[in-house]
């Protein structure tokens, strides 16, 4: 009984700590998760970043074509470079492999105006579905957050 009623509180946490702090669950909450993640490490929910406004240095507004260059290449110039491929006019999709261990994928739409990053898909990231909550392995934020703050870079210093 007493892990029916924790289960509960363990998504109210989530939904109403702040995002660093959802990405780093105590273990005594997942514990009462009804086991529902199986990960090496404590995970984190899954983050996805909706409807982000373009920002240019220059007034000149972009095109769809420019826009979709300045995503491949911040994702490609990267430390961790990602594999960024066209799937549908303002569809991307991204795959980052570390270490040929780990595959993260996320779908990339944007438009003259917003874009955003959402999960698609991953390969020993320990993703799990629990009450509607999606949880994966917490390096997953980190890389996506790295991506998204890459493709800002690249496009605040466009003119």
């Amino acid at each position: 009984m007493r892990s029916k009623i924790l289960t509960p509180i363990f998504i109210l946490l989530a939904l109403f700590a702040s995002q660093a702090h959802a990405e780093r669950l105590s273990e005594e909450m997942m514990e009462r998760s009804q086991g529902c993640y199986r990960g090496a490490r404590l995970p984190a929910l899954v983050v996805n970043h909706d409807n982000i406004p373009l920002t240019t240095a220059g007034k000149k507004t972009l095109s769809t074509t420019d826009i979709q260059n300045l995503i491949i290449e911040a994702g490609r110039s990267m430390r961790r470079p990602w594999s960024i491929e066209s799937q549908s006019p303002g569809k991307l999709l991204a795959t980052l492999n570390v270490r040929g261990k780990h595959t993260v994928m996320v779908d990339i739409t944007y438009s003259t105006t917003h874009y955003s990053i959402q999960y698609k898909d991953s390969v020993n990231m320990s993703h799990a579905v629990c009450e509607g909550y999606a949880f994966i392995h917490p390096n997953y934020n980190q890389w996506v957050k790295q991506l998204k703050e890459s493709i800002d870079n690249k496009l605040a210093a466009f003119q």
